[in-house]
């Protein structure tokens, strides 16, 4: 009820045995100071709250989220094959530390694999080079000193037929062929050979 010095509550309240009746009149800052006085109040403690709430999210992000981009961008190196990115340490919680040791597991295992397959293929090169040299010699010190020694002993015979003019004839032809076998083998025993 509004009175003279501001708003004014009234509580009324019956004592049974007696018939009596119990009223309380009090102000209503009385009344309600407590409640309002904390009401008042909650900002400034929830304000403060917040905030660091806001820093302490923050910094969790910088330690959680923020070492997390380095091993993605050490993974994008290594994919490079730039395999010294991954030793710098990128911080933050143990299990992203756990994350980039696995990652650096990784980099030396796939080191090793590289190394492996490079001698491998190195192998099988020389390997294939020494074979080629083989066949390219044994072309040369069997095949072809053969095709020489026929193209030798028909020339003999073309001499001792000089009766037989279509004997002598083939013979040539003959003769011919056996050059032209002897020059494409020649060519092949090249090519065979590495350039190196």
């Amino acid at each position: 009820m509004p009175s003279e010095d501001g708003e004014h509550i009234a509580a009324f309240s019956t004592i049974q045995p007696k018939g009596w009746a119990l009223i309380i009149e009090e102000t209503w800052e009385v009344v309600a100071s407590p409640l309002l006085n904390i009401s008042l109040a909650a900002p400034l403690v929830l304000i403060p709250a917040l905030v660091v709430t806001l820093v302490e999210l923050w910094f969790s992000a910088r330690q959680v989220v923020e070492p997390i981009r380095k091993p993605q961008e050490q993974a994008q190196q290594l994919a490079l094959a730039k395999y010294e990115a991954i030793e710098e340490p990128v911080g933050g919680i143990g299990e992203i530390q756990h994350l980039q040791k696995t990652l650096i597991s990784m980099a030396n295992d796939i080191q090793d694999a590289q190394e492996a397959i490079r001698g491998y293929i190195g192998a099988i090169t020389n390997a294939q080079e020494d074979e080629r040299k083989r066949l390219a010699r044994d072309l040369h010190d069997d095949t072809i000193q053969e095709l020489i020694a026929i193209d030798q002993h028909i020339q003999l015979l073309a001499k001792q037929s000089t009766k037989d003019l279509e004997l002598a004839e083939k013979l040539e032809q003959l003769r011919g062929g056996i050059g032209a076998s002897i020059k494409e083998l020649r060519r092949i025993i090249r090519a065979m050979r590495p350039i190196y």
